[in-house]
């Protein structure tokens, strides 16, 4: 894994967190909140109205008690994940409203396309975390459509969960759910988090007041928090990198701050998916150096504050499954896996600019972050190993491929998926298909395959009877 903090000296970093506290000391971050505001005046902040002023003081206390590293639990033991271990918490992506077909044409996502995701996520041999709302189901109520996909997460998936933070009401909802599935409320606040929520920073220097009080009634239920803001060059922050990425680490730090006055040791994550804005258009940017820029500095700065770091993976303006889609996927996948982001969003699926999800791109970003993984795998590469006497016994103009070792350990080298290597002869006689042809049957067999995991039928029923329930409430 690459040390991203070569790239930022210590008298850079410090440049960046002196500018940071500055803005913090002097002009604060505003959260129209009576509640929140209120909050921070009665543990000694400095209020004036919604501006809430930060001192490095009361930064550096935060931060102190911020856990360097933490666990998640799922539904299934066996897909526990570490935050802040040795390899990345992997997502897929979030939110997008349309579905990209493997012919490049959008439609509006249903909630068929949400449970064909999840059959995705469930059959996947890579260990990851569920991405509450892989697309959002236009076919569905908005007000209570995070219920349907809520259930959706949990009874087709036993991973570890993300929560709908969208507002109070689904953060609300969440913690209800979370509490059904893991033996009630005071079961979560005692043990290890079972769910990662992100909560996004209203830049510039500020947070809407339901990001900000759903904040606090995640940390106070000890559940994971990613504070993650996307901060867009030349529109909510300034062009220059250096000023920008104290802007928005000015933001992430306030959030850290609310996070531990809430609940000291809350599992908090320092995240970020900037990127320019195109001036022509008025769109994000995400295929641009910029977004490499941000997802090396937000690692480094993580590292700098000993927390945690999330940030974009497969990231792509392409609107189809094309060489657009793999080249800038695979560069921001790379660069986050490099550089060792702990946990990344996007990391499978998401196109258009997050406005559009693929399943075909979904497994092709799947068989990219697995090639990554394999590659940095430091476990595999034993000096001690080295035999320069069977080396020389094959000699000058040998052949490996008939010795015993080979065919003892040839497994260990990495097989491919089902994008592996074939002969042109192979290719021809399988239909000459292209990779977003391939990825389309391997969706096919994928989905085909699911199985839907083992769940308690008293749990099950008492989670559709809430649910009903609360549906009736909201209606």
């Amino acid at each position: 894994m690459s040390d991203c903090l070569r790239h930022f000296s210590t008298a850079d970093l410090n440049a960046v967190h002196s500018a940071s506290m500055e803005l913090l000391e002097c002009h604060g971050v505003v959260i129209k909140s009576e509640a929140v505001a209120d909050f921070f005046q009665s543990r000694g902040f400095s209020v004036d109205g919604y501006k809430i002023k930060i001192t490095e003081h009361q930064v550096r206390h935060a931060l102190e008690t911020s856990p360097k590293r933490f666990s998640l639990r799922a539904r299934n033991p066996k897909n526990d994940l570490d935050v802040g271990g040795s390899d990345p918490v992997l997502s897929g992506t979030g939110g997008p409203p349309l579905i990209i077909e493997a012919n490049g044409l959008g439609r509006e996502a249903r909630l068929e396309d949400y449970r064909k995701f999840c059959k995705l996520i469930h059959t996947s041999r890579l260990p990851q975390a569920v991405p509450h709302e892989m697309i959002h189901p236009m076919d569905l109520p908005a007000n209570t459509a995070h219920l349907d996909m809520l259930f959706l997460d949990t009874i087709m998936c036993d991973r570890v969960l993300t929560g709908d933070t969208q507002d109070l009401v689904t953060t609300r909802d969440t913690i209800k759910v979370l509490g059904l599935i893991f033996g009630g409320l005071e079961s979560l606040e005692s043990s290890a988090p079972v769910s990662i929520n992100i909560i996004n920073p209203l830049s510039p220097l500020g947070f809407a007041p339901d990001q900000a009080e759903a904040l606090m009634l995640l940390a106070d239920h000890n559940q994971a928090v990613a504070i993650t803001n996307m901060i867009l060059l030349g529109s909510t922050a300034p062009v220059d990198l250096a000023s920008a990425l104290a802007l928005g680490n000015a933001e992430l730090l306030a959030g850290v701050v609310l996070s531990q006055l809430a609940r000291p040791g809350a599992p908090v994550i320092y995240g970020s998916t900037s990127c320019q804005m195109e001036m022509r258009s008025g769109l994000t940017c995400l295929g641009r150096p910029e977004t490499l820029f941000f997802i090396m500095a937000t690692t480094a700065l993580a590292r700098f504050y000993q927390l945690p770091s999330r940030a974009g993976g497969a990231l792509t303006d392409a609107h189809m499954v094309d060489a657009q889609a793999g080249f800038e996927s695979a560069l921001m996948l790379n660069a986050a896996i490099e550089y060792g982001v702990d946990y990344i969003l996007h990391a499978f699926g998401m196109m258009a600019s997050y406005m559009g999800a693929s399943l075909e791109k979904w497994v092709i970003d799947e068989e990219v972050a697995s090639m990554l993984l394999a590659a940095r795998q430091g476990e595999r590469f034993k000096p001690e190993e080295i035999d320069v006497d069977y080396m020389a016994k094959i000699g000058a103009g040998g052949n490996y491929l008939s010795s015993p070792r080979t065919f003892k350990s040839f497994r260990s080298l990495y097989q491919g998926g089902f994008l592996s290597v074939q002969s042109k002869a192979a290719w021809k006689a399988a239909g000459s298909m292209s990779a977003a042809e391939k990825a389309a049957k391997e969706v096919e067999r994928r989905i085909g395959s699911y199985q839907a995991p083992a769940i308690d039928l008293g749990l099950r029923q008492e989670l559709e009877t809430w649910i009903a329930a609360r549906k009736r409430e909201l209606a």
